[in-house]
């Protein structure tokens, strides 16, 4: 494998007022024609996707119709896609997977661990027993895989070796959805004993933007793949478990996003209202940065909805305890360094702008372009002056928002009563501020001139405190100017 995978500082771990030690992490959102929308880090070099395969090598169990020849229900394809905790539902599970097929639990070859789940463990060690592999957080792709190759009339004994049946059809599978040439895959041997693939960033985040869309891709293949989306997004829990990152963020997420983890720091997303993919990986490994990672990418890039986060700090920001069990630190994303380029920002407006001066048409594509452009905000848009002086709701991009905004009232009609760009760092701070997204926390409004007068204002939120900087104040002033001039005049 050649190159060395690398990316900027993107976690802290504190101890105290300090930073302890600082993770790397890389990653790419595409679309599902395998587009990078955005991305930081070196995208060309082959990351093992480990576990974060399952949903597809699911799929392609889905595919050959072996999970309707043994009758397997959404819980038990959902479990297939798992790196399950162990927990008694999860080895129901799995169990009636083996008995549809009619093997026993001597047929895994995923070795033997303790379940992930702590009282589970407990339970067990409490009772003297001992794991079994049935207790293997990969259990479920096992006995999945095992179905494959019995249909297939493969050696059931053999169904770990690249060259059985079974495994050639997945990782044919995987390559197809992942949008590269099968020889392309560079393989290894997974912690369970199956062959793994890595393939570039790009390539592993088309994957999970096609199980977004059920786009580019054969309808076969899309059919199975919307059969283990929608199987994950039903039974989140059997995807985890109790406390597991992926399972909170796709119960939060309500539908919106399908999320699988993978050993040594790989994380996916399958944003399905983006109609995107997103893939991350922790150059160090070390997966205690990859919640923290996650839902920073998941709300800079707007693959899920800020709102739907709130209740997930948790995995934002986990805590570090000490033996006692005292919090004595925290993990938590950077802010970020990657600052928009308003410069280019500016010029794409007044390309969009350029002979057309219809208002709406205007005020859509420059809402959209900020919304779309700007990192970590959850709300862009226009209100216009009413000849009252009542702010009218414009074009935007967000949540449904205030319809009318009464002269003064809010930071819009502050900052149009006084002519001025206002930056709020922190809304609930400001006296008047009016709530239409619960979970903005910082606000910038910019006033739009015509004749001397102001004609509305150009309004920015973010859910973060403190989001909006000088360059941030300069450059949404440069758009709001943009506008304006092709407006007004």
């Amino acid at each position: 494998m050649n190159g060395i995978l690398d990316g900027p500082q993107t976690v802290a771990v504190t101890r105290g007022d300090g930073i302890e030690s600082v993770h790397r992490v890389a990653w790419c959102v595409v679309d599902d024609s395998g587009r990078v929308i955005e991305g930081a880090g070196t995208l060309d070099v082959p990351v093992f996707l480990r576990s974060a395969a399952k949903p597809f090598i699911a799929a392609a169990i889905v595919a050959s119709g072996a999970a309707r020849r043994f009758g397997f229900d959404g819980r038990e394809i959902a479990v297939m896609t798992g790196s399950h905790n162990g927990e008694s539902f999860h080895i129901a599970a799995v169990q009636s997977m083996l008995d549809k097929i009619g093997l026993s639990e001597d047929a895994l070859r995923c070795g033997p661990h303790l379940p992930y789940d702590d009282a589970s463990a407990q339970s067990m060690l409490q009772a003297g027993q001992r794991p079994r592999a049935i207790h293997n957080n990969c259990s479920g792709k096992h006995a999945g895989i095992l179905a494959f190759a019995a249909m297939l009339g493969a050696p059931i004994e053999s169904y770990l070796d690249r060259n059985n049946p079974a495994q050639e059809e997945i990782l044919s599978f995987c390559a197809r959805v992942c949008g590269v040439d099968r020889s392309r895959l560079t393989l290894g041997v997974d912690g369970c004993g199956i062959p793994v693939f890595a393939v570039p960033l790009p390539a592993g985040a088309t994957a999970f933007a096609r199980l977004a869309t059920l786009n580019n891709l054969n309808d076969a293949d899309a059919q199975a793949m919307r059969i283990v989306r929608d199987a994950m997004i039903a039974y989140p829990e059997y995807v985890g478990g109790t406390g597991e990152f992926d399972t909170a963020l796709m119960r939060a997420a309500g539908g919106t996003v399908v999320a699988k983890s993978g050993a040594e720091g790989v994380h996916g997303m399958a944003a399905i209202a983006r109609g995107a993919g997103a893939l991350l990986k922790t150059i160090d490994g070390n997966g205690r940065a990859v919640p923290p990672a996650a839902m920073d990418l998941a709300r800079r890039a707007k693959l899920v909805y800020s709102a739907s986060l709130d209740n997930l700090d948790a995995f934002a920001k986990p805590q570090v305890r000490n033996r006692g069990g005292r919090v004595v630190g925290r993990i938590e994303s950077l802010p970020a360094t990657d600052a928009t380029p308003y410069d280019l920002l500016e010029s794409q407006a007044r390309a969009l702008l350029d002979g057309e001066s219809d208002l709406i048409a205007n005020a859509a594509n420059i809402a959209a372009l900020a919304y779309d452009e700007i990192p970590d905000i959850n709300w862009a848009g226009f209100y216009f002056m009413g000849e009252d002086g009542t702010l009218v709701l414009g074009p935007f991009g967000g949540k449904p928002a205030c319809t009318r905004l009464a002269p003064g009232r809010g930071v819009c009609g502050a900052a149009a009563a006084r002519g001025e760009t206002l930056v709020v760092d922190d809304v609930r701070a400001f006296a008047d501020h009016i709530a239409c997204d619960s979970a903005s926390r910082s606000e910038i409004v910019v006033p739009l001139f015509g004749d001397g007068h102001v004609r509305g204002v150009l309004d920015i939120d973010s859910p973060s405190v403190g989001r909006f900087n000088e360059t941030d104040r300069r450059g949404i002033e440069a758009l709001a100017r943009a506008f304006s001039e092709a407006a007004y005049g």
